[in-house]
């Protein structure tokens, strides 16, 4: 098995909750949370692909959303779990190299590449050894197949390499292309947890011995 690793973004780095969103739009509108939900399944595909921003997308939703609110609330949607980011970084630090993986608008990717919050995705900006293949860059996104295999394309030592994903739709689409493994921050009681047995489970799957713990202060 290589020595390369392959992660989602959404409730594996960070995670995710639409609920500072819904409450923006229903104070603004008086638009519920699950029009607001029906109507980002189909907005999501135009962030995702680089075609909207989400400032954008809001005045389709409704002309009273202003697009920097829109904005503001769009982003406290999504927050970086350090726990996460510092065990991925020491993956890293003993030689793996690491490929991120997601379905992203330019707002999300934007608030994590320049706010700094995230040292592992920074790393893409600056080491050969990191690098990322974000929808709105590439034009295509999961759980199309093409995704997983340009992806392959673009960085050769992707293939077959361990990949933890949350959603069961986008880890069938990368099977026999990527080792998909199910990973969910939500599946844990805390960070510090989940962090403790994905970087065990890189451990174990290439027994690489007896290695100190990520940081995660």
């Amino acid at each position: 098995m290589k020595r390369c690793l392959a992660f989602d973004v959404g409730l594996v780095l960070c995670h995710v909750t639409l609920k500072p969103f819904e409450e923006f739009v229903f104070e603004n509108t008086g638009i519920t949370p699950e029009k607001t939900q029906a109507w980002l399944e189909d907005a999501n595909i135009q962030l995702d692909l680089g075609i909207w921003t989400i400032g954008e997308a809001a005045e389709t939703l409704s002309r009273n959303l202003d697009r920097k609110e829109a904005t503001d609330a769009w982003l406290k949607c999504v927050s970086i779990s350090e726990e996460m980011d510092h065990a991925i970084m020491a993956l890293q630090d003993i030689g793996f190299t690491t490929v991120f993986l997601s379905n992203i608008g330019y707002d999300h990717r934007d608030a994590i590449i320049m706010s700094g919050k995230s040292f592992s995705i920074a790393r893409t900006e600056k080491d050969n050894s990191c690098g990322k293949f974000f929808s709105c860059e590439v034009e295509m996104r999961k759980p199309q197949r093409i995704y997983f295999e340009e992806a392959v394309r673009k960085y050769p030592e992707l293939d077959g390499a361990l990949y933890f994903e949350d959603r069961a739709e986008n880890r069938k689409a990368a099977e026999g292309i990527l080792t998909p493994v199910d990973f969910n921050l939500n599946y844990f009681e805390n960070d510090t947890y989940a962090a403790k047995k994905i970087y065990e489970h890189v451990l174990r799957r290439f027994t690489l011995g007896e290695l100190p713990p990520p940081s995660t202060s």
